[in-house]
């Protein structure tokens, strides 16, 4: 902490304004999210996404659900609270990673990196969609982000730890397994810092391919759904719309998720202009000229979601948001565009507050954060 602060103190102006608003936004979200008494106890998605658990048996998605089933029990507390602060807990580890890894860069594309309305602030834009599993895989990518940076023995231990996060998250959330690119990426520059992680790597893949495999074997159905649903009742402090969310897709088979997902095109082509909007700061900056390979990888991988889920805006955070990680261990790259200072301020500054993506449903109605702070001032 000590090491952060004084480079903090040693960096330039932009650097250390670009660390304050996202902090500043980074708590604002958490309070508007820590408003509503709904997010804490039953709701479907935020809450319900993250109590599958395995009172019904093994199912896919359930280990970080019986881990909090189980010390909500022990310690008579709601299953609730004890998610959403789990959620903030996660999202403060990466946020000082964000600052860990930016108080050294000097690149003027920082800003538009950090703070992206579909990336690490993507929870203060979207409540709905931002405090989802993804945040497991986030801090894993985190950890091994922050390997890069540090010495030989503290690579090691934070290469153990986000093996280990890995495979918390993929038994919680297995499309995390589409990420194995990025995750072998960043061993790769890990690598350079005099670690070897052959062996790290290989056991990324063994885990990301097991979590994929039993997430097919044990889908979860209609009868584990309401066990696991009365499980979650019987803590008390929760009502039954926990269970009309994430816990219901359970019992939902891929071609019902299908057929679902079908429905909603053309309308959900719209959200190739959000997706566009996120890539933007990677393709200007010269980052992506600059690793094609890994960032073509990944896209790549990670489009295999909207095959998948409606959850569009998710997925675009997704891809933002680890893309980010990538360009914040190697942000160099040689820009494509030269732009006024004064231009590029502003163009900064409307980016940031003027959009963000709707986590799903309809893509055209979407607001920035100027109307969303305008809409919760009111209330």
């Amino acid at each position: 902490m000590r090491h952060l602060i004084a480079n903090f103190r040693v960096a330039g102006l932009r650097t250390r304004g670009t660390i304050a608003a996202f902090w500043v936004l980074l708590l604002v979200g958490f309070s508007v999210y820590a408003s509503s008494p709904d997010t804490f106890l039953s709701s479907p998605f935020n809450v319900g996404d993250w109590i599958i658990n395995y009172q019904a048996g093994f199912v896919r998605r359930g280990f970080i659900g019986e881990i909090l089933y189980q010390l909500a029990k022990l310690t008579n507390s709601n299953i609730g609270f004890l998610a959403v602060y789990f959620q903030i807990i996660l999202l403060v580890f990466i946020g000082f990673v964000v600052t860990y890894l930016s108080v050294r860069n000097s690149s003027k594309w920082l800003a538009w990196i950090v703070l992206s309305p579909v990336g690490f602030l993507y929870a203060t834009y979207n409540g709905d969609g931002g405090y989802r599993k993804e945040l497991l895989l986030f801090t894993a990518l985190a950890m091994l982000a922050l390997a890069t940076r540090t010495s030989r023995r503290n690579s090691l231990l934070l290469l153990w730890l986000s093996l280990l996060t890995f495979g918390v998250t993929v038994l919680s959330w297995e499309p995390a397994a589409l990420v194995l690119p990025g995750i072998w990426w960043l061993c790769d520059a890990v690598t350079a810092q005099g670690v070897s992680t052959t062996a790290f790597r290989r056991a990324f893949v063994f885990v990301g391919v097991l979590g994929l495999s039993l997430s097919s074997l044990f889908h979860g159905n209609a009868a584990q759904m309401q066990h696991i649903c009365h499980s979650v009742l019987a803590l008390g402090g929760s009502n039954q719309s926990v269970c009309h969310g994430a816990l219901l897709e359970l019992s939902v088979t891929p071609s019902q998720q299908l057929a679902t997902l079908t429905s909603f095109f053309p309308k959900y082509l719209w959200y190739a202009g959000f997706l566009g909007l996120a890539l933007l700061p990677f393709a200007l900056s010269g980052w992506f000229k600059q690793n094609r390979r890994i960032a073509t990888s990944l896209l790549f991988a990670t489009s295999l979601l909207y095959f998948v889920g409606t959850n569009y805006g998710r997925w675009i955070h997704l891809q933002a948001t680890c893309l980010a990680i990538l360009w914040l261990v190697r942000p160099e790259g040689a820009p494509l565009v030269s732009i006024p200072l004064r231009v590029e301020r502003s163009a900064l500054v409307a980016w940031v507050i003027g959009w963000s993506a709707p986590y799903s449903y309809n893509p055209l109605i979407w607001q920035g954060l100027l109307i969303a702070s305008y809409h919760r001032l009111a209330h």
